[in-house]
């Protein structure tokens, strides 16, 4: 073989693997995202926000409505998935998160992503964490939300969420390793952070 034919060989490879594993990359973090906006996680980021914003709001009176009003325009619940999404696709293999989705499309998959939402507008995320820490204020919102949804579900959709809580990928998702809890609170933090610049910035600019 002719070394111009071998080395067009290697490259011609290269680019196809290289596509490949983009594509597949690509994906799962379609997939990811998918599962995050069925399970309310861009209601979820609304609402955090709106937590974020009240606490700017009563930490500094002085700043107008109007002001926060306009700035809140600025930020959106889906930022939260995009910086999530490639956080489970690392985590998580092709099938796990087909396996995900399927069950996020179902009855108790749906009505369990619809009360996700409602829980966050009645229970204060922010506030929680900021008095329990990340550890201890995960705890107490993950059994708050879980009395929520016994409340508000029916037997049957209760039991079909029961059901993919105790199957392997339900499991994994229940009781995430220590490193993909990590991954998860820097990429929240790292949002978060983002989020409490980008206030006080404009607010510095304002005076």
């Amino acid at each position: 073989m002719k070394t111009s034919t071998m080395l067009g060989t290697i490259l011609l490879t290269f680019i196809f693997s290289t596509s490949c594993v983009t594509s597949s990359a690509q994906s799962k973090e379609n997939l990811a995202s998918k599962f995050l906006y069925a399970s309310g996680m861009e209601s979820t980021g609304k609402q955090i926000i709106d937590q974020i914003f009240a606490g700017f709001g009563k930490q500094n009176p002085q700043v107008s409505e109007e002001f926060f009003t306009k700035l809140r325009k600025e930020v959106s619940g889906k930022d939260l998935v995009k910086i999530m999404a490639p956080v489970y696709a690392n985590n998580y293999t092709t099938e796990e998160l087909v396996e995900i989705n399927k069950y996020s499309n179902s009855a108790g998959g749906k009505k369990s992503s619809a009360l996700l939402g409602q829980a966050m507008s009645e229970i204060n995320t922010y506030e929680i964490l900021q008095k329990n820490g990340q550890e201890k204020g995960r705890e107490i919102f993950q059994r708050k939300v879980a009395d929520y949804m016994k409340a508000n579900m029916s037997p049957a959709e209760y039991a079909q969420m029961s059901q993919f809580e105790k199957s392997t990928v339900g499991q994994k998702l229940a009781n995430p390793s220590p490193e993909f809890t990590k991954e998860l609170n820097t990429a929240s933090q790292k949002w978060g952070m983002k989020i409490g610049s980008k206030v006080v910035e404009k607010m510095q600019s304002k005076k």
